[in-house]
């Protein structure tokens, strides 16, 4: 996996990891005037969650790259998708109104939001109230 050039930032140190477990792991400081970032994808938050329409999705990339961001229901099937595309490193947010791919309004449940991109996945559950 990639990481940008600031991706251990903030860490007073990180773990020299060995993948052939050649030896044990070590402990190895890091330049203390970096600014911290996590070396993970996430969605941070659903707002407001419960809903009784549209919410807004925060979530933060590691870097650049290509995000997917879709509603499933709990059955599993693909309610819609939010995103599919190029998005730079950092935060951002995408707003759904609550209507199905079809722009047919949802029935109250609970959904789940799933976010990938190459630096992994993540999953938030969403309700939806009418």
């Amino acid at each position: 996996m990639v990481f940008p050039a600031n991706a251990f930032a903030g860490l007073k140190a990180y773990i020299d990891y060995d993948p052939w477990l050649t030896s044990a792991p070590r402990m190895l400081p890091v330049s203390e005037d970096l600014e911290e970032l996590p070396m993970t994808m996430k969605l941070t938050s659903e707002s407001p969650n419960p809903s009784s329409g549209s919410a807004e999705l925060h979530f933060w990339m590691p870097g650049d790259g290509n995000l997917e961001l879709r509603v499933y229901g709990l059955d599993g099937r693909l309610v819609r998708v939010l995103y599919n595309g190029q998005i730079a490193a950092g935060t951002g947010s995408v707003i759904w109104d609550g209507d199905d791919r079809l722009s047919k309004p949802c029935p109250s449940g609970v959904y789940l939001i799933h976010m990938k991109s190459r630096f992994g996945t993540d999953t938030a559950r969403f309700v939806l109230v009418k």
